[in-house]
C-alpha cells in the first residue's frame, strides 16, 4: 500500500487543470506495472469523454491481498490516457486504514478539486469512502459539486447484515447510522445530486436542501448501440407463441441481496403449477452453493442451469434476446443495469415491486410485479405467461417500446448537462 501511497503524491504533483473531476468506488489495478481498470468502467471513461475535454479520475487501488475475483474483465484504458489524469487512491475500508491514510489522500483531492472545473463525487460507504472525502474538502473550499448514488448504501448494509451474528449486526447498526447521517449532510450541502434509479431518488431526493437539486438519471454502459433492431423484435414476438417451455433469464452475481433462493423457489411455483419452463443465471458469487442445494433440494437440475460468469457480453446478450422474460427477485433498493439491458433486447421484466423497476416499466407496462418476498405470487406470474402465449406476446413488445428510450451515449449526454447546468460558473 506504501507505494501506491507513494505513486498519489507523486501523481499529485504533476496534476495538470481538466474539465471534470470523478471520484469513484470503482478501483483501479496495477498488473506488471500497466494500469487497468474494470471493463464496464473503461466504457464509461469513453462516454465522458463525449461530453468532456479532459478528465481527473480518482479511485481506489486494489492490494495484493484481495484475492481478484473471475467475474471482473480488466482493460488497459491506453486509448483515453491522452485525456484523462489517473489518480490513484489507497485501498483503505477499515477505520484503522482510513485514519491512516487520511491526510495524505485529503491532500491529494485538494489538488485534484482545484484543477477540475466540474466536480462529480460517486458516495456510497463509510471508512474508505473517499468520494465522500473529496465533498467534505469540496465543501471547505467552496466549491459546487454533484453526488452520485447507485444504491441506498445504508439500507443495503443494513439489509445485509440483518441474518448476521448480533455483534455483525450491532456493528452494521452503528455504521449505518453514521452512514446516513454523513451521506444527508454531503447530500444537502451538494448542487446536485444524481440518483440512479427511482429507488435512490425515492430514498435521497427528500434530503436535498433549498440550493441541492435532485435528478433520477439511468445508467448504461455498452460499447455500441446494441439495442435489437424492430424486426429482431417482432419476430421474438412471434416466435413465443410456439409450445415450447417459457425461457426466463438472470445476469448478475449470485449474492444475497439479489435474492437468487427465491429466484428459485418462483421457477420451482411455476413448475409446480403445470407450467413448462426453463431457467438460466449467468453469474457467480458467494450463495452459489446455497441456490445449488436449493435446486437440487426442488429437483430442478434438468430445469434450472447455472453456466457461471459468462466473459464474452455478445453471448450474454443473446442470451437476453433468447429469453422470454427477465426474472429478477432484488431484495434491496438498488439499480441493476441488467434490466435495462433486458428491455433493450424486448425481454420484459418479471419480479420483485420496487420504485427502479416500475418507473423503467411506467410508460408502456414492459413487465409484471409483485409485492417484494411474494414467491407465490411471483411463480403465478410466470405459471400464467407460460400457458397464455398471446399476454405473452404483447409483454414482448412494450418491453421493445421501454427499451427506445434507454441508450448509454443518451443516459451520459443528459448527466453531463445536468452537471455542467448545475455547477457551471464557479472557479477552479
Amino acid at each position: 500500500m506504501q507505494a501506491v501511497v507513494e505513486l498519489m503524491v507523486d501523481v499529485r504533483r504533476r496534476l495538470r487543470d481538466a474539465e471534470h473531476l470523478l471520484v469513484l468506488p470503482v478501483p483501479f489495478h496495477y498488473q506488471d506495472g500497466r494500469l487497468l481498470v474494470e471493463y464496464q468502467a473503461h466504457i464509461g471513461l469513453r462516454r465522458w469523454l463525449e461530453n468532456f475535454a479532459s478528465l481527473i479520475v480518482a479511485a481506489p487501488v486494489l492490494p495484493p491481498t484481495v484475492r481478484l475475483t473471475s467475474t471482473i474483465i480488466w482493460s488497459e484504458p491506453s486509448d483515453v490516457m491522452d485525456r484523462i489524469q489517473f489518480v490513484p487512491l489507497p485501498w483503505a475500508y477499515s477505520a484503522v486504514e482510513c485514519f491512516r491514510y487520511y491526510g495524505t489522500v485529503r491532500r491529494t483531492l485538494r489538488t485534484c478539486i482545484r484543477s477540475a472545473r466540474y466536480l462529480q463525487f460517486a458516495i456510497g460507504g463509510l471508512h474508505g469512502d473517499w468520494a465522500g472525502v473529496a465533498a467534505e474538502e469540496a465543501i471547505a473550499l467552496g466549491r459546487r459539486y454533484a453526488v452520485h448514488m447507485d444504491w441506498v448504501a445504508h439500507e443495503v448494509t443494513w439489509r445485509s447484515a440483518r441474518s448476521q451474528q448480533p455483534a455483525r449486526r450491532i456493528k452494521a447498526w452503528l455504521s449505518t447510522g453514521a452512514m446516513r447521517r454523513w451521506h444527508r449532510r454531503l447530500i444537502r450541502r451538494s448542487s446536485l445530486a444524481l440518483c440512479h434509479g427511482a429507488d435512490c431518488f425515492t430514498a435521497y431526493a427528500p434530503w436535498c436542501s433549498s440550493h441541492s437539486v435532485p435528478h433520477l438519471i439511468h445508467n448504461l454502459l455498452i460499447e455500441g448501440e446494441d439495442r435489437i433492431s424492430a424486426d429482431a423484435a417482432s419476430m421474438k414476438a412471434a416466435a413465443c407463441e410456439g409450445q415450447r417451455p417459457l425461457r426466463v433469464c438472470y445476469a448478475g452475481r449470485i449474492d444475497a441481496m439479489k435474492g437468487p433462493i427465491d429466484w428459485v423457489r418462483a421457477v420451482a411455483c411455476a413448475r409446480d403449477g403445470g407450467a413448462a419452463i426453463e431457467g438460466i443465471w449467468i453469474g457467480d458469487g458467494p450463495m452459489r452453493p446455497a441456490m445449488e442445494d436449493e435446486i437440487a433440494r426442488l429437483r430442478l437440475q434438468n430445469t434450472v442451469s447455472l453456466p457461471g460468469f459468462v466473459a464474452d457480453r455478445g453471448r450474454v446478450l443473446e442470451l437476453l434476446r433468447d429469453s422470454d422474460l427477465m426474472l429478477f427477485t432484488h431484495l434491496t433498493p438498488e439499480s441493476p443495469r441488467c434490466l435495462i439491458e433486458a428491455l433493450r433486447c424486448a425481454t420484459p421484466i418479471v419480479g420483485y415491486q420496487s420504485a427502479y423497476p416500475a418507473d423503467l416499466i411506467s410508460e408502456h407496462g414492459g413487465g409484471r410485479l409483485v409485492p417484494m418476498g411474494d414467491v407465490t405470487a411471483l411463480g403465478e406470474v410466470l405459471r400464467t405467461l407460460a400457458s397464455n402465449r398471446n399476454a405473452l406476446r404483447d409483454l414482448i413488445c412494450r418491453a421493445y417500446r421501454e427499451g427506445e428510450r434507454f441508450s448509454s451515449s443518451a443516459v451520459f449526454r443528459h448527466r453531463s448537462e445536468l452537471i455542467k447546468r448545475h455547477l457551471g460558473g464557479y472557479p477552479r
